[in-house]
């Protein structure tokens, strides 16, 4: 019988922890969207896409168009946190893989406006935005949903 309860206990903070990480995920995803220039191929990008795009491991849209990352600072890090990563480390591996001579970083924007102008401007380019700030893109990109 003690097995049996043990088990039984298991198996309910089995479900408790997936049921935690997913809120966290989904709460997460809620504070920032992902846009992209509107002639880039897909409609939405799931999660390990999402982090090879930004780790420079993926550079090419199934078009052959080079990616162009770029961020804005995300102001309660949830897009790192998202990732498994945060800020400060995502800064450090660049700087290694940049000296290395193994890849060009994301580019750092100042404000949404000139990450949404980039955005809209260039080929290929990709952006993570404050969700706040997502009804301020242009004619001349989009939206990307993220699939976990």
């Amino acid at each position: 019988m003690n097995k049996k309860v043990s088990n039984y206990k298991l198996i309910l903070i089995g479900l408790f922890t997936l049921i935690m990480l997913s809120n966290y995920e989904a709460e997460a995803q809620s504070d920032f969207v992902v846009i992209a220039n509107a002639k880039v191929p897909i409609e939405t990008i799931d999660k390990n896409m999402l982090k090879r795009v930004y780790n420079g491991f993926t550079t090419q849209w199934k078009n052959s168009t080079k990616i162009k990352p770029c961020y804005v600072q995300i102001k309660n890090e949830a897009f790192w946190k998202y990732i498994g990563t945060s800020n400060t480390n995502f800064q450090k591996f660049w700087t290694k893989r940049v000296f290395s001579g193994n890849g060009v970083s994301p580019v750092e924007h100042k404000s949404s406006a000139d990450l949404i102008k980039y955005v809209n401007e260039i080929p290929g380019a990709i952006g993570i935005l404050n969700a706040e700030d997502k009804n301020l893109i242009g004619a001349n990109s989009k939206i990307l949903p993220v699939q976990n």
